[in-house]
């Protein structure tokens, strides 16, 4: 009888053990990996593109390492951006859910494309823009000087993980 109670008293502790590791995985395991991303590239005053998976590259403000305040919503791809001292600008596309790697540079081509234009000193975000609404705004404001396109379909030179 001392026996089985000590063998009760063990299961119920491995029970209440697993219920604790169970519970400490599930919640934080999501916080650890949340801002984990593949690779971001700085971009002038705390912005960064990042690439969360191969579906997910988007740009944001803030820690870098794929946390902060991101600029392009989570259904968007940004697949090229450019920038200046202080603007930054992005060529965002929606991506089908079931869209496998080797399918998104064709996929690519063929996109309906939405530009983004980020003054990164004033914080002021131009979103959702035809490619007509984002020539005018460059011109516009004035902006100049950008560099060429840089694709993310790759990993960017001076990108860093």
């Amino acid at each position: 009888m001392i026996l089985k109670s000590r063998s009760q008293k063990l299961l119920t502790l491995g029970y209440k053990l697993f219920i604790v590791l169970f519970i400490v995985s599930t919640v934080c395991a999501p916080l650890c990996a949340c801002g984990l991303s593949d690779w971001d590239y700085d971009l002038p005053n705390g912005y960064y593109v990042a690439r969360g998976n191969y579906k997910r590259i988007f740009l944001a403000y803030g820690n870098g390492n794929g946390l902060g305040t991101t600029i392009t919503p989570k259904d968007k791809y940004v697949s090229y951006f450019a920038y200046n001292e202080v603007y930054i600008v992005a060529q965002t596309i929606t991506l089908p859910e079931e869209i496998e790697p080797d399918e998104i540079e064709p996929f690519l081509k063929h996109a309906k494309v939405a530009y983004y234009i980020v003054n990164s000193e004033t914080q002021e975000v131009y979103e959702e823009l035809t490619e007509e609404e984002y020539e005018t705004l460059i011109s516009e404001l004035q902006i100049t000087n950008l560099c060429d396109w840089i694709p993310t379909i790759t990993k960017p030179k001076g990108a860093w993980t």
